[in-house]
């Protein structure tokens, strides 16, 4: 039970991180939603709840590394999170293997959080119009 509790203020502060509005509502509806309750009752189900609470602390200490939301305080404290992601994600694969796809989700928020100003449509170039006019 405590650890599901956990694992829902983990989900809150990766989401408060990602300044997702209502994080505290989605964190809510995780922790008291009965979807997985074999999780939370049962011991041999333990592990599930054990590398959600790797994974998100491990993508949590990403977030902060990638200084995506409020920054770390130095430079070394930021390497520091990158250390305890890299020790997470490896207790995580320890706990259960489908942990592999950490990665891959850190790539699609970085892409999210950083590539979104690529993304935008930049104005057309000045240039002759239909008619062959300059504008």
């Amino acid at each position: 039970m405590l650890l599901h509790l956990l694992n829902a203020f983990l989900l809150w502060r990766v989401l408060l991180r990602l300044s997702i509005p209502a994080a505290w509502l989605a964190a809510a509806v995780f922790a008291l939603h009965p979807l997985q309750v074999e999780s939370a009752a049962w011991i041999t189900e333990r592990k599930n709840i054990l590398s959600a609470v790797f994974y998100l602390g491990a993508l949590l200490a990403y977030l902060r590394f990638a200084r995506i939301g409020p920054p770390a305080r130095s430079a070394a404290a930021g390497w520091r999170c990158y250390a305890l992601a890299l020790l997470l994600f490896v207790a995580a694969l320890l706990s259960k293997t489908v942990t592999c796809s950490l990665p891959a989700v850190i790539l699609l928020l970085l892409w999210w959080k950083r590539g979104r100003d690529n993304l935008k449509r930049k104005p057309p170039k000045q240039g002759p119009n239909r008619e062959g006019q300059r504008r």
